[in-house]
């Protein structure tokens, strides 16, 4: 991995100022790793640009200067073109002979990489396909700007330390779907460059933005026999994992375990591919509720682990880390399950497994999470009403609950808030307030709408939503992953994202995902005896979810009390406090469960604390 942050003025050289800035930015950036770091300079354009990158050890070939045509390349992260990495000079050399749409669209991993053009005076800086590795970028008076981190540009100031109201908003009153994939970032006028696509910055300092992929809505589901789509997407998952596991075989690396059927698949995949047994790494907590997942994590464990590595994750862990949590965070943790990768990842460098395979993105390619359900619904209800009927029926059947009951009139609630019936796979961007008017009315009345960002793909709801899952929903931890695999050297592989398997599943048919109100359909029949049957025929899905509803409660309880109930907190102005105030006390009282409201607000203060009161002093 690298950190790179760059300066571009078509006009005038960049001056000593900035240079100085850029020291900042640096030392920044080396101050959120343990590990050791080299910078390497590069002023290009004549003087005009200037580019900075933070290389860890022995990733020299992440850098590649043309002496002859002056053609610069800069890549952090993990470009795959088939089983090959590729290097800063062969991005460079696959960006001279094909261009930078094609380039890009050829390439697989978690990646981005920024492209100096001396023959037209610009700047290119890409994001992989899925968003996986973010680039953020801005403009000060005179002064394109980019860098790998928000925080960078903000440290320095060459971006004031001003935080953006929307997103701000957002994060405060909204579930993180709504908050997380958007172009913002939690800084003024610093935004994000949209996955699959490539920002240039011209001669002229016109910044333009250029999606290099998106799914084709027309194109039609396989309409082959059902033995030929089995044994395709058996096919399909196992040269997936063949690649990942060429790329990888070398290293030392391992499974991040779940109880669920997308990391049981790779390690069960992995295990046959080869011919061994698989190192694991898990997180479970002490505490037993309903999102516990150790039993199921257990059997995986039973059919395919050589060595398992379980982390129980304990409230004293956040106590140690949230004072200082800030210095390297440059935005606020999404969730707490996101903030356990972090504790994850460290416990991987200890035991010498820097490379982590992930299930991330199995659940958006084959309805694995609770919404899917309800946006097939919506497809059924006008194109098929007796299968509507059925599956309308299956889904109440099999995940009704007593806290959480299925109705007929719990699907209707959801198409008339969340589906557009005008238009084939079109959804309503709808707030997803966590309570009803918890946001300070001017601060409220000063952003406007909170509606969730929406993918704007025509044709039907579920392969709507399944693009919304892989752009925005699944989004939400990228960012903070990105900085705790900066932090601790940690490679991500996530082979699901690869994108033959994701071509694969855009044409998959709907009841190959979900049928007889169950999801992942055609998983659960291929995958008999790479996945655990225990594992395969749990229908409910529980998730990792930590306690933290109950840590509030204890031992955490006197910090989180400390901090939201601070004169701090309350003159911010960003939350109606007789509002606020009760949600906390009911929370404490144990009346209600308002867990994501409170992690939410007490990052965001210990963000704010640490990113933009710092400033003021």
């Amino acid at each position: 991995m690298s950190r790179i942050i760059i300066a571009y003025n078509p006009v005038r050289k960049i001056s000593n100022d900035i240079i100085d800035r850029f020291s900042i930015s640096e030392s920044f950036i080396q101050s959120q790793t343990v590990q050791e770091t080299k910078i390497h300079r590069s002023f290009l354009l004549n003087g005009n640009a200037f580019v900075s990158v933070v290389l860890k050890k022995n990733q020299e070939d992440q850098i590649f200067i043309d002496s002859k045509t002056g053609l610069a390349v800069f890549i952090d992260g993990s470009p795959l073109v088939g089983v090959r990495t590729m290097s800063a000079k062969n991005i460079g050399e696959q960006y001279l002979k094909v261009g930078p749409e094609k380039m890009a669209s050829s390439i697989d991993g978690s990646w981005s990489a920024v492209i100096v053009e001396p023959k037209n005076k610009s700047i290119l800086i890409f994001r992989d396909r899925f968003g996986r590795v973010p680039f953020y970028f801005s403009k000060n008076a005179d002064c394109f700007l980019a860098s790998s981190s928000p925080g960078s540009l903000v440290k320095s100031r060459l971006m004031p330390a001003k935080y953006n109201a929307n997103m701000i908003a957002r994060y405060a009153s909204s579930n993180y779907m709504a908050t997380f994939g958007l172009k913002e970032s939690f800084f003024k006028n610093i935004f994000l460059i949209d996955p699959a696509t490539f920002l240039s910055c011209d001669s002229n300092g016109v910044i333009t933005e250029i999606q290099y992929w998106r799914p084709d809505a027309e194109a039609n589901y396989f309409d082959d026999s059902e033995k030929l789509i089995e044994e395709n997407f058996y096919n399909c998952l196992s040269d997936m994992i063949k690649k990942y596991f060429v790329v990888n075989e070398s290293k030392n690396f391992g499974v991040t375990l779940s109880g669920g059927m997308d990391s049981g698949a790779i390690i069960g995949l992995l295990h046959k591919e080869s011919k061994k047994r698989v190192k694991a790494i898990s997180m479970t907590y002490s505490e037993k509720t309903s999102f516990d997942e150790t039993d199921l994590i257990n059997y995986s464990v039973r059919d395919h682990v050589s060595q398992w590595t379980d982390i129980k994750v304990e409230e004293k862990f956040l106590l140690d880390d949230f004072p200082d949590l800030y210095s390297r965070f440059d935005i606020p943790l999404c969730t707490v399950t996101a903030y356990c990768h972090e504790i994850l990842f460290r416990k991987a460098v200890e035991i010498d497994m820097p490379v982590l395979f992930s299930g991330a993105g199995g659940d958006a390619l084959q309805a694995g999470t609770y919404p899917f359900y309800l946006y097939h619904l919506a497809d059924l209800k006008f194109s098929d009403p007796k299968k509507y009927e059925h599956e309308l029926d299956s889904w109440i059947k099999n995940h009704s609950t007593e806290i959480y009951p299925k109705n007929k009139n719990t699907a209707e609630t959801f198409f008339s808030n969340r589906i557009d019936f005008t238009q084939n796979g079109k959804f309503k961007s709808s707030p997803m307030l966590l309570v009803k008017d918890i946001l300070n009315d001017e601060f409220q009345n000063s952003v406007g709408s909170l509606g969730q960002p929406l993918v704007d793909i025509p044709g039907d709801y579920l392969r709507s939503y399944t693009m919304q899952e892989l752009w925005y929903d699944s989004n939400a931890a990228f960012e903070s992953e990105d900085v705790m695999c900066w932090s601790w050297g940690v490679n991500v592989v996530s082979p699901f994202f690869d994108q033959k398997v994701v071509n694969f599943a855009w044409r998959l048919p709907p009841h190959h995902k979900i049928k007889n109100g169950i999801n992942k359909a055609l998983a659960r029949k291929v995958l008999r005896g790479i996945v655990p049957n225990e594992i395969l025929n749990t229908v409910a899905k529980k998730g990792f979810n930590a306690p933290f509803d109950l840590w509030a409660r204890s031992s955490l309880k006197e910090f989180v009390m400390d901090h939201l109930r601070s004169e701090k907190f309350k003159s911010r102005g960003i939350y109606n406090q007789n509002i606020f105030q009760k949600c906390l006390n009911d929370h404490m009282d144990k009346k209600v469960n308002h867990m994501m409201l409170i992690w939410q607000a007490l990052n965001l203060e210990l963000w704010m604390r640490n990113w933009i009161d710092t400033d003021k002093k």
